[in-house]
């Protein structure tokens, strides 16, 4: 038997921020999102707002796919590694029978040194390292501003549309988990800036906060040239400032603990 002292392992911290638009008729706004510290996982959601054209509050489906995925996490035994986000989606999106409307999706979840994801849509993740993004999912959209989106509306997605990434991470970096209120109102460049400044001493939750603040300013902002603009320029249209959405932001900080003997 090995005397050697047992190799660390890495876990991630995490807190969150949510900031729903002003509109009195949804004060809960249309994102929703869930942590895990136990399993280690984190997801977001975003209801797709076209749907109240409908008469449909499409943060209803959010909000239940959200609470079925957690409680699919916490209810699922250790699949291989590989599959156990997938089956979350799945056995969330099963679940979720009530509310009508779509969804964006985003959930990772930290796996030894792999941090592994399960999205579908704009809503996403970034990693972090020494206050550089080394990572950024990219956008799943059929078209400009109309991302894939989870639901049972016609035209809508099933989880085997689910994009899965996985990136090795180490201790130190962090993880911005986002929907597209955030996405749509921070450059990366912007996010680098927050993290530098103010990283080594603050709470997740706070980075959370601050970065949700700053995407919040930004979406007011008329003049402010944002990532959402920049699409809608390359999309062929004309357009400056922010997007003003709910906002929901996830940090989580790859941190090294003792491995349990």
């Amino acid at each position: 038997m090995s005397n050697l002292p047992s190799a660390p392992t890495l876990k991630l911290e995490m807190g969150s921020f949510y900031i729903p638009k002003d509109n009195p008729s949804k004060p809960l706004g249309e994102d929703a999102h869930f942590i895990s510290a136990d399993k280690q996982t984190a997801g977001v959601a975003d209801g797709v707002g076209g749907w109240v054209t409908k008469g449909i509050d499409a943060g209803e489906y959010a909000r239940e796919l959200i609470s079925n995925c957690a409680v699919a996490v916490d209810a699922s035994t250790e699949a291989p590694a590989g599959d156990f986000l997938q089956t979350v989606l799945h056995t969330a999106f099963h679940m979720t029978t009530v509310a009508r409307g779509t969804s964006t999706v985003c959930i990772v979840r930290l796996d030894g040194d792999e941090l592994r994801s399960v999205y579908v849509g704009d809503s996403g993740f970034m990693v972090f390292r020494r206050y550089e993004c080394i990572y950024k999912s990219p956008v799943q959209q059929q078209e400009f501003n109309c991302p894939n989106q989870l639901g049972r509306e016609p035209g809508s997605d099933e989880p085997g549309v689910a994009l899965c990434p996985s990136i090795t991470v180490m201790a130190g970096d962090i993880v911005v988990v986002g929907t597209d209120g955030l996405m749509d109102n921070l450059f990366v460049e912007e996010i680098e800036r927050v993290l530098e400044a103010v990283a080594e001493t603050a709470t997740p939750e706070s980075l959370a906060s601050q970065l949700a603040m700053a995407a919040m300013y930004n979406s007011y902002d008329e003049n402010f040239v944002s990532p959402f603009s920049v699409a809608v320029r390359a999309a062929g249209r004309m357009q400056t400032g922010g997007k003003i959405d709910d906002i929901t932001v996830i940090v989580g900080r790859v941190v090294c603990a003792e491995a349990e003997s």
